[in-house]
């Protein structure tokens, strides 16, 4: 089952108890949203102190 056919099963799920998807979908596309994503900084800095599994400790800090 590719995306589309998944999401076409929802939506008819969710039709099925009075739900529109796509008028949901259409409303949310007018509000603008704005997300900041830490998740690359996080990544860095774990791997940094030698937090990331695999990491034998050795980095910057700790090598000499």
């Amino acid at each position: 089952m590719n995306q589309l056919q998944r999401y076409e099963d929802a939506r008819d799920r969710y039709e099925a108890v009075g739900v529109d998807t796509d008028a949901a979908i259409r409303k949310m596309m007018e509000i603008p949203v704005s997300l900041h994503c830490w998740q690359g900084d996080d990544f860095r800095t774990d791997a940094y102190r030698g937090k990331i599994r695999g990491n034998s400790g050795k980095n910057a800090v700790n090598a000499a």
